[in-house]
């Protein structure tokens, strides 16, 4: 088969019902990262575990359609537990939620972001990976860190950071009381004085 029937053929897999939609969504992500490890072969002359290439790109396929399929904010656990919508900034603050994907003390971490405006309409999203983290709160405060790092390079000024973790808020808002992660706070003071803690 040549290449454009190859892609005929994969294009005609993401509408088949014989196939489980996840994979099915998988597709273009798992393209891409051949491709990508191609490129590492051909021009890097080196080469990258393929099954961490696919477990990357359906992860990547899960968190896009997350994000871009999602038709309005959907209900969600607040920090209390207590169920509630994404609440909405003021106009004029966007509002950035953000997660990391903490499992244990020895995996790297996934993390990402995502921000919107008072209508709820999607500005910016990213994800990335870090370094593995003894804990779920050192991993989300790394998290919390990355994000206000990346907007403010975005120029963003006004802020709601929202997190599913409450003791994020609790070690940010009194970091007196959290002595053991003031490293992570005291780097970014002059960020974090602008942005308010809430849940979704």
């Amino acid at each position: 088969m040549s290449l454009v029937e190859l892609m005929s053929a994969y294009m005609r897999m993401m509408s088949s019902d014989s196939i489980p939609e996840r994979q099915r969504r998988s597709i273009p992500w798992i393209l891409w990262a051949i491709w990508k490890n191609r490129n590492l072969i051909l021009y890097a002359d080196t080469q990258e575990s393929l099954i961490f290439h696919i477990q990357q790109a359906i992860e990547e396929a899960r968190l896009w359609n997350e994000v871009n399929l999602r038709q309005e904010p959907v209900d969600n656990l607040g920090l209390n537990g207590e169920k509630k919508r994404w609440e909405a900034p003021l106009f004029g603050v966007v509002k950035c939620n953000l997660h990391s994907n903490w499992r244990n003390d020895k995996l790297h971490c996934s993390v990402g972001y995502i921000i919107r405006d008072h209508q709820g309409n999607i500005l910016h999203h990213a994800r990335d990976a870090i370094t593995s983290s003894p804990n779920r709160l050192t991993s989300e405060l790394r998290c919390l860190i990355w994000t206000l790092r990346s907007m403010k390079d975005l120029g963003y000024t006004e802020i709601m950071i929202g997190s599913d973790f409450k003791d994020v808020g609790e070690a940010v808002k009194p970091p007196n009381d959290w002595p053991l992660f003031r490293i992570f706070s005291l780097r970014d003071t002059r960020v974090m004085l602008d942005v308010s803690i809430s849940g979704f």
